[in-house]
């Protein structure tokens, strides 16, 4: 089940569970493709939240 990510526990087991969908990517339109894209969208809010990348870069 998806939830929020809220701390570093979280961050690590949403990488680890969006990890198999890099080695098998699913058919657009399944379930699997979805629950992919919804993982993706909150690693990606929580790493700008936590891991801002700046105009230099650092």
């Amino acid at each position: 089940m998806l939830k929020e990510i809220s701390n570093d526990t979280d961050y690590r087991a949403a990488l680890s569970a969006v990890r198999p969908f890099f080695d098998r990517e699913p058919e657009e339109g399944t379930a699997e493709a979805l629950e992919f894209d919804r993982l993706v969208a909150l690693l990606e809010h929580y790493e700008a939240l936590h891991f801002p990348v700046t105009e230099n870069g650092a």
